[in-house]
């Protein structure tokens, strides 16, 4: 398992991505951000995510997201996936 950051770091998170994830209310929580940032995905967002909240978190909100088969969350799949895969396979390389 990959261990989350301090949430001093996840406030960090949220002042840089706040407003591109969730303009309309800058008090959403984290997993909305997190569910946002994985139908948006983005290479650097997703890393930042990651970092922040934890690979595991990121994956384990990913699986729930595909149950629910929304247009979005079809949409980005094929980049989220892959760009989570890349991820894990990093940290996978980082811990041995």
């Amino acid at each position: 398992p990959t261990p989350a950051v301090s949430n001093r770091k996840a406030a960090s998170f949220r002042s840089r991505y706040a407003v591109p994830l969730a303009w309309s209310n800058k008090k959403a929580s984290d997993d909305v951000l997190i569910r946002r940032a994985l139908v948006k995905p983005g290479f650097q967002l997703l890393l930042d995510a990651a970092i922040e909240f934890g690979v595991d978190r990121l994956s384990t909100t990913w699986q729930h997201l595909k149950t629910d088969a929304a247009d979005e969350v079809v949409q980005a799949a094929p980049v989220t996936e892959r760009i989570l895969q890349h991820i894990e396979d990093g940290y996978r390389q980082a811990s041995r």
